[in-house]
């Protein structure tokens, strides 16, 4: 019998597979996948990140001092910083390198398993997998679920999936038109989007969008777009498509359980980002689990101080970035460049703004006196301000 048996070789149960076997704890990590790590994903993740986790440079592919953000008129406002603030990563070879070392310091490193049941009592977990056309049943004191959003497991579980979905669509590129990130807010997009140029190397770089509406023509009428005002490049493959969740989830633990990263809704709602939080969140779940296993208590009182510990950390910036992405739901495409224009001429976007805790942005905002005499211009804007909270 394992200690533990994490479902989903992502960065965020492979990090807590990792976590857990530097304790010296028993891990067995699972994935339906042999090639883990190749998720549809940017691969940006902050410069914070990168070092905290010690990211290496073999899979740091392009490194963002700012960006361009083209507003709905067309307009561009052009943030600069003296420091990198972003760095575009080699996603696969980063979560493949994260397994392994989980895999060096012990834990039993077990691709192509499906996990098809999993079955909870007093004496620990058991689950049931399907590989090479087999059934196997690995049995553990307690899981870990890192498979991804609106998994059935979860409900299995008891755990809580998050209810609020964004769809997001992103083609691989090679040009040599893509210095810098570029943001387009609402530009060649409808309402609830937005959608980026991202480098990944000197002449590679991802077209890619987050929204609410069907991704498939929401990304043909935006590359469209970028065609006519001049952007040149070939896609390397197809476009795919795969669903964000939006807001975090309710209830992240139950008996022997915890929840970690998409299953858990640990993702950043303004932009999808998730990589760091979820890396995050696998810390304090080791931490949470290495308790329980010590004590012998795998009781809900005793794992909900997982959910405490990474709400304490994250709760406030996934309840103001989901109140953000409302708001910005509801604004005309006049109101958005008006309010955009007012937070680059009040200063709001110079000096040092969180790539991570975006609440950080939003309590500087509230702040500014220009901006937020701009803001109380627009009608109604109060009324939408309260409906997305």
């Amino acid at each position: 019998m394992f200690d533990v048996v994490v479902i989903g070789a992502g960065p965020g149960g492979a990090q807590a597979a990792l976590e857990l076997a530097l304790r010296g704890r028993s891990v067995a990590l699972l994935d339906s996948r042999q090639d883990i790590g190749n998720k549809v994903c940017t691969g940006i993740v902050s410069t914070q990140c990168a070092e905290e986790y010690s990211i290496p440079q073999e899979f740091r592919r392009f490194t963002a001092n700012g960006a361009t953000v083209h507003t709905p008129s067309g307009k561009t406002i052009v943030i600069r910083r003296s420091e990198p603030q972003a760095i575009a990563i080699d996603r696969e070879k980063f979560v493949q390198h994260l397994a392994s070392n989980a895999a060096s310091c012990g834990a039993e490193l077990m691709l192509g398993f499906r996990v098809t049941k999993v079955d909870v009592n007093r004496f620990g977990v058991r689950v049931t997998a399907s590989t090479n056309g087999r059934m196997e049943v690995i049995e553990a004191r307690a899981i870990v679920l890192a498979t991804g959003f609106q998994a059935p497991l979860a409900d299995q579980m008891g755990l809580d999936t998050p209810n609020s979905i964004g769809l997001a669509a992103q083609v691989e590129i090679e040009t040599d038109d893509a210095e810098t990130v570029q943001v387009y807010v609402r530009r060649y997009l409808p309402q609830t989007s937005f959608g980026w140029i991202s480098p990944t190397g000197p002449d590679t770089a991802h077209i890619g969008l987050l929204g609410r509406e069907h991704p498939r023509s929401v990304l043909q009428g935006f590359t469209e777009g970028l065609k006519r005002e001049g952007f040149k490049y070939r896609e390397l493959d197809r476009p795919r498509f795969w669903g964000v969740p939006l807001r975090a989830s309710r209830r992240s633990y139950s008996y022997r359980c915890l929840a970690v990263g998409d299953a858990a809704g640990q993702i950043k709602p303004t932009t999808g980002g998730g990589i760091y939080y979820a890396m995050m969140a696998a810390g304090m779940a080791a931490n949470t689990l290495d308790d329980a296993l010590a004590r012998d208590d795998f009781s809900s009182g005793r794992l909900k101080k997982y959910e405490d510990s990474w709400k304490s950390l994250l709760g406030k910036d996934l309840r103001l970035g989901y109140m953000a992405r409302l708001f910005y739901e509801r604004l005309t495409d006049a109101e958005l460049a008006r309010i955009l224009l007012a937070a680059d001429s009040s200063g709001l976007l110079d000096g040092e703004v969180s790539f991570d805790h975006h609440s950080v942005l939003v309590t500087k905002a509230l702040k500014s006196s220009l901006f937020m005499s701009v803001l109380s211009a627009i009608p109604g804007v109060a009324a939408r301000l309260a409906l997305s909270r």
